[in-house]
């Protein structure tokens, strides 16, 4: 496999959300604080790793590519570039061969993709927008990441029915998803780790080269984040599959990555052990 695509640019990525997110999330946006930190989470104190499951979904686009074509591929829903990072580093050149598109809610993350895109010399067709009302059609793959969490079970068979009506004949739906093992969702966390997982990341920023007040504004950022992270919705394998099937979609493969994780955002064991899955269910 050749690869003359440009690797992530998490360093630039990652200070254009900082600087930008309030003003392209929203000031009073809910996801304001998550775009703004995200990515230096990942930059930082992650060293700028991929999310879970970059080689599954490199391989779901791979098999698309060596029945021929060119692939209508959509990224629905993304935190910041890791999707299409995963793509650009388990396909390389051959990436180009597919027609790319994007959506999100937020702008923050469509001009993050967009950003990488360009730099990447791929063209990507990004949208802000949410899912529901998203007009992309005839896909021949799409891609979800472990958001399922913050919707509620009426929203999460809607969502499928929509992903169902937007895939070609044949086409599938690859989803990483972590479930919940006992039923239980997010709990909470104490003040006192939150701060300490503040403060941790505030040194990080500011050995990373942001500015004092900077690093200082960034820990006051994703103290309220964890503070007022949202209940979620515990998932279960089973469900999965009956949303699937409410939506018309065949199970195909579903297939555990690890056997327990914890979050980027979990800061204690005070939230539930979970499993991390990848499922593909298949259109009509």
């Amino acid at each position: 496999m050749t690869n003359s695509l440009c690797r992530e640019p998490l360093d630039r990525l990652a200070r254009f959300a900082f600087d930008w997110a309030p003003a392209t999330c929203g000031s009073d946006s809910p996801c304001r604080d998550y775009h703004q930190s995200w990515s230096v989470i990942r930059h930082l104190q992650r060293g700028g790793a991929l999310p879970a499951g970059a080689q599954e979904f490199a391989a779901a686009a791979r098999q698309r590519l060596d029945a021929g074509g060119r692939p209508r591929v959509l990224i629905s829903g993304a935190a910041d570039t890791g999707i299409l990072a995963m793509l650009t580093v388990g396909l390389g050149d051959d990436l180009r061969r597919c027609e790319l598109f994007m959506i999100d809610r937020c702008r923050t993350p469509v001009l993050q993709n967009m950003l990488f895109a360009e730099a990447a010399g791929l063209s990507l067709t990004a949208t802000a927008t949410d899912v529901l009302a998203c007009a992309y059609g005839n896909m021949d793959l799409i891609y979800g990441h472990n958001f399922l969490l913050f919707f509620d079970p009426e929203a999460r068979a809607a969502l499928f029915r929509k992903w169902a009506s937007q895939l070609a004949p044949g086409g599938e739906i690859c989803l990483m998803q972590s479930i919940s093992k006992d039923g239980r969702g997010w709990q909470g966390t104490p003040p006192a780790d939150i701060s300490l997982k503040a403060a941790e990341l505030s040194a990080a920023a500011r050995a990373g080269g942001y500015s004092a007040s900077e690093s200082d504004a960034l820990g006051v950022v994703v103290e309220r984040l964890w503070s007022a992270m949202p209940v979620t919705h515990p998932l279960t394998e089973s469900e999965l599959q009956h949303l699937c099937a409410g939506a018309g979609l065949a199970v195909t493969s579903m297939v555990s990555l690890d056997e327990e994780f914890s979050s980027p955002l979990q800061v204690t064991a005070a939230a539930p052990n979970n499993r991390r899955i990848i499922m593909i269910g298949r259109g009509n």
